[in-house]
């Protein structure tokens, strides 16, 4: 008679390893200005719940893989409003997107005034007469260049 047990316990363990592991799928896609049709270079699309993303690359394509079931993506550039996405992901998906540009901010003026100095203050030693005196005698004389070489 043939023991069973060691069968099963090897088929067990395949189904129920096949039964954990989830699917996981593809989405891909362009993101390009809506206007001019070009690609968005280095625009983000990213999974809020995941806390996952990608950036654009020179031809505005991105490739994510995520887990089977459904996605929020969140598709954004600077200057361009943020696009939300809700996807039910079930196979790979090809999804292209095009980006309308942001509302436009009004025009800045920044302005300043110039301070005009009194002194210069770099590279400027100031040398009492009592420092000089009091400073240690090289050859008989005191020198003036050495000691200013050697100030802080």
């Amino acid at each position: 008679m043939v023991n069973l047990k060691p069968i099963f316990f090897l088929l067990f363990c395949m189904f129920s390893i096949k039964s954990i592991a989830q699917n996981k799928f593809t989405i891909s896609g362009y993101v390009k200005d809506n206007e001019t049709g070009e690609a968005i270079i280095g625009a983000r699309v990213y999974n809020d719940s995941l806390k996952i993303g990608i950036i654009t690359n020179i031809y505005g394509f991105y490739s994510l893989t995520l887990p089977e079931g459904y996605h929020e993506l969140t598709f954004s550039f600077v200057g361009f409003a943020p696009q939300k996405k809700g996807i039910e992901l079930n196979k790979n998906i090809e999804l292209n997107i095009l980006l309308i540009e942001g509302k436009m901010l009004n025009e800045v003026t920044v302005t300043g005034e110039a301070k005009k100095h009194e002194t210069t203050e770099i590279s400027t030693i100031n040398l009492s007469m009592d420092k000089v005196k009091s400073l240690p005698v090289l050859l008989g004389e005191t020198d003036i260049i050495k000691t200013a070489q050697l100030m802080p």
